[in-house]
């Protein structure tokens, strides 16, 4: 298995600079991942609808809002929650419902997180190869560019992780953009996902700071009793 990802061969990382933060940590391995990230929450498709589709129109599944990619004639094969991970019999993840999604240029696919993350990892069935690269990137709210790692370099139909820790960063939706060589047969990316596992960003359930004057008069109130306590 290999070890946490900043550059490898089968990632590129482009990160733009945030003031004061560090920069976010890409992962090629699940255990890595959940092992330093410890996501609070998981998606596996298993209570969305089998077959519902997300082209033409958005589809919520949990803390996900799918839409986009290539609108097709067959929503039974493309850009569709796929039964039993039967994403044109080719690309199931591991047997289970999954995301089949096909992208290209022009035709993203878009996710975004009815509460905000601050890490994202899933599970992958023939995401991009060293021709056929996609994108995926991570955004603020404002729409301000949090990660962007080009996923390229994997073998056909092979089973792979992508994660990224924001490290504190809230985004408010990733996108899947298809940059890959255009020919007949290299112009468009066909993929699944299952297991996703994720952070919600918990800092709005943070309990208020306790204000200076009733912090101090706490302070003063502990003082006393162990004054008074002394002399008895």
């Amino acid at each position: 298995m290999k070890s946490i990802a900043l550059v490898t061969g089968l990632l590129s990382t482009a990160v733009v600079p945030v003031a004061s933060t560090a920069a976010p940590i890409v992962f090629d391995n699940r255990d890595q991942f959940i092992q330093n990230v410890e996501p609070n929450a998981s998606e596996d498709f298993e209570s969305a609808t089998p077959g519902a589709t997300y082209d033409t129109q958005p589809l919520t599944v949990g803390q996900f809002r799918f839409q986009g990619g290539i609108p097709t004639n067959n929503p039974l094969q493309f850009n569709v929650i796929a039964p039993g991970g039967d994403c044109i019999a080719l690309y199931s993840v591991n047997g289970s419902q999954d995301a089949c999604s096909l992208v290209e240029r022009g035709n993203p696919l878009t996710i975004e997180f009815l509460s905000p993350i601050t890490a994202w990892g899933a599970d992958f069935r023939d995401i991009a190869n060293a021709g056929r690269q996609t994108a995926l990137s991570f955004f603020a709210e404002d729409d301000t560019l949090l990660n962007r790692t080009v996923l390229q370099g994997y073998d056909l139909y092979e089973l792979t992780f992508f994660g990224v820790d924001l490290l504190g960063q809230a985004a408010a939706y990733a996108r899947f953009d298809f940059l890959g060589i255009e020919t007949s047969d290299l112009a468009i990316d066909i993929f699944a996902m299952d297991d996703i596992v994720y952070s919600i960003d918990r800092g709005g359930d943070m309990p208020p700071p306790v204000p200076l004057p009733a912090g101090f008069f706490l302070m003063l109130t502990a003082m006393a009793g162990l004054t008074l306590r002394t002399r008895l």
